[in-house]
């Protein structure tokens, strides 16, 4: 989700979603550059294989077949189909909030999205 939403801009569902991401487990070096469009520390396969695959995606509108393998190999067909389809559903989301132009609430946790 962060990906789709971190590559489409939408402040919104960032502000919803980060903090979830970091309660779950997702180490809060990766959510800050994933926000700021950094560069990535020390990612490990399943966090890899993810991002990799949503912000080439994302920037590109193609996924290279080394970039697709590796996702493939991580997640298996019916796992990587759900995440392709979840991305997407994501993307859809982001652009209706950002096309509506809702306002991130007056109480966040995290740092708004650089634009």
């Amino acid at each position: 989700m962060l990906v789709a939403v971190r590559e489409n801009d939408c402040k919104y569902i960032w502000n919803a979603h980060a903090p979830n991401a970091r309660a779950a487990g997702l180490r809060d070096d990766i959510v800050d550059a994933l926000r700021d469009k950094n560069e990535l520390p020390g990612l490990v396969g399943d966090e890899a294989a993810v991002i990799n695959y949503g912000r080439e995606f994302f920037r590109t509108r193609r996924v290279s077949q080394s970039t697709f393998d590796a996702a493939l190999a991580q997640f298996g067909v019916q796992r990587l189909t759900e995440l392709t389809t979840l991305m997407g559903c994501y993307a859809m989301l982001s652009f209706n909030v950002n096309a509506f132009g809702v306002e991130l609430p007056a109480e966040r946790t995290e740092k708004p999205l650089p634009i």
